[in-house]
């Protein structure tokens, strides 16, 4: 949009001087501007001339140069003009339809001057990272010199940003239109008249249908625009601020306005309020008290001082609003109160399904979880024996390696097998063995510290891992643990009797590969006490 277009001719000094005699112009109007009353937006109207005179100037010098170093410098010096034109632009007609007198806060003038500064950083330090334009090239033609630009993509947003505060200065004045009595529509349609000279001059620019002494008409259109808008201001007869509030900031906004004054009379409402329950359509000059269901619920609340937002329920069936309340005061005198409701009701309603839904939701998913849970426990656990079973050793396997690689700590392993298990169960029968083996891993159980880990590996095997176990202690415990079941009586259903069973043990070292390293010296350990007798422990070196 608003930038230089590659392959124009090169302009002349014909529409050099032409520029600045539009700079000249612009910086009169301005400082007349400065001398008349104040009026709505008057401070952004001087910018949106500024920076129309800003571009004006730039492109002037850009014009005049000669080198084609300083033709980019001040390309990229005019965007700051280019940027802030249109900004000023809209933020004045906004500000002028609204009838707000009051200078703009020190933090907004700061966020309509980012996107020119911003705009106008990128462009100078473009050889840096291509973001305005991605090449510039200077070429030679009859004309004389000119700049190819290839636009970089800051370039599009910049475009895009610039015709969306146009469309919004025309959008604010169409919209102010049908609102507005027949004098003050007059000036509405004048100001629409006038700013149709950058929409045409611009567009005729970039479709090569207008071009004034081969440059870009549009910095110069900005002259006729402000000329206008400066004789229909001067003339003083374009506003009076209580029509402008009564149909823009009133009947346009889609909440519920209340002015009320000290003695909760309604001076001013606008036409949502008829909607409120209980609410005649002509309310104003009412008091509040007339309207006991509407009162019973705000009296209580104009009386708060530190508060001025809350949620409240309003009629039959009840309707949720958002109230919010702002004193209104003149020359630090209280005067009165202006209440702000908004329909929150699908809101409401939204948040009470939303929260039911998450509350089943919540209850499905602990469900679930605690299915998970048991499922997992299930599928770790031995049923028969209710010990911890392979599945459970292969997700410990990786966190018992990692945590002897960190401590450094010793790991012992103790390979357990029920001795003549086979000959017990072809004795007495399955139910017997099973008692045996609930007998032992209950024995087991009991026997190991809190930070042990015992496991049924299958069939009448057991693994018991016993972190920080030095391999002597290891035996130490196994011994124990060997003559202490074997002088346990088991109770069958007609007899009594007692088994006894091997065990070999491993230490985790440096050495050992893995945890299934250890398991396997572990089973040698064991074969080799069962090839010395049975009902013992023995230990092997890795």
């Amino acid at each position: 949009m608003l930038a230089f277009i590659p392959f124009k001719p090169e302009n002349t000094p014909t529409a050099a001087i032409l520029l600045l005699a539009v700079v000249v112009v612009t910086v009169f109007v301005t400082l007349r501007t400065r001398q008349l009353q104040p009026f709505p937006g008057r401070g952004s109207f001087m910018g949106m001339l500024l920076a129309a005179g800003w571009w004006a100037a730039a492109a002037a010098l850009e014009n005049f140069s000669v080198l084609p170093s300083n033709k980019i410098m001040w390309a990229a010096l005019a965007w700051p003009g280019m940027v802030a034109a249109p900004t000023f632009w809209a933020w004045f007609i906004w500000i002028y339809v609204s009838g707000n007198v009051k200078p703009l806060r020190i933090y907004w003038r700061l966020i309509l001057l980012a996107m020119p500064l911003a705009t106008c950083v990128i462009a100078i330090t473009n050889p840096l990272h291509h973001l305005m334009y991605t090449e510039t090239t200077a070429q030679i033609s009859q004309t004389g010199l000119r700049i190819l630009y290839i636009h970089g993509p800051w370039f599009y947003l910049t475009t895009v940003y610039l015709y969306i505060f146009m469309l919004l200065s025309i959008v604010a004045i169409i919209n102010a239109l049908p609102r507005a009595s027949p004098v003050y529509r007059r000036h509405y349609l004048g100001f629409a008249l006038a700013m149709l000279f950058p929409w045409l001059a611009n567009i005729g620019y970039i479709t090569d249908t207008v071009l004034l002494f081969g440059l870009d008409p549009t910095p110069l259109s900005f002259l006729p625009m402000t000329l206008v808008f400066y004789w229909l201001i001067s003339r003083n007869q374009l506003f009076d601020l209580l029509p402008v509030a009564r149909t823009v900031l009133l009947d346009a906004v889609p909440d519920v306005v209340l002015v009320l004054d000290l003695e909760h009379r309604i001076v001013e409402c606008n036409s949502a309020a008829a909607n409120l329950p209980g609410m005649p359509e002509v309310s104003v000059g009412c008091h509040l008290e007339q309207f006991p269901m509407l009162n019973d619920v705000l009296q209580p609340l104009l009386e708060q001082g530190t508060k001025d937002r809350f949620d409240i329920v309003l009629g039959h069936p009840e309707r949720h609003f958002e109230l919010k309340k702002v004193p209104l005061s003149h020359w630090r005198k209280k005067v009165g109160m202006l209440l702000m409701l908004r329909d929150i009701t699908n809101r409401k309603l939204g948040e009470i399904k939303l929260r039911d839904a998450m509350a089943e939701l919540e209850g499905q998913l602990e469900t679930n979880l605690q299915l998970q849970q048991q499922l997992h426990e299930d599928a770790i656990r031995d049923v028969l024996t209710g010990l911890h079973n392979r599945r459970f050793l292969d997700e410990l396997k990786i966190g018992l390696e990692a945590e002897f690689v960190r401590s450094k700590e010793p790991l012992a392993a103790v390979m357990i097998d029920i001795d003549h298990f086979k000959h017990f169960n072809d004795t007495y029968g399955h139910v017997a063995g099973d008692q045996v083996l609930h007998t032992i891993a209950s024995f087991l159980q009991s026997s190991i510290r809190q930070s042990d880990y015992v496991f049924r590996m299958g069939g009448e095997e057991f693994l018991v891992l016993l972190p920080n176990t030095s391999r002597e202690q290891a035996f130490i415990r196994a011994n124990h643990w060997c003559s202490r079941f074997a002088a346990i009586k088991i109770s069958l259903e007609d007899d009594i009797v007692s088994a006894t069973f091997s065990a070999g043990i491993s230490i985790y070292t440096a050495d050992t590969d893995s945890i299934d390293s250890l398991i396997d010296l572990a089973d040698k350990a064991l074969y080799k006490a069962k090839e010395s007798g049975r009902n013992r422990v023995e230990q092997i070196d890795p």
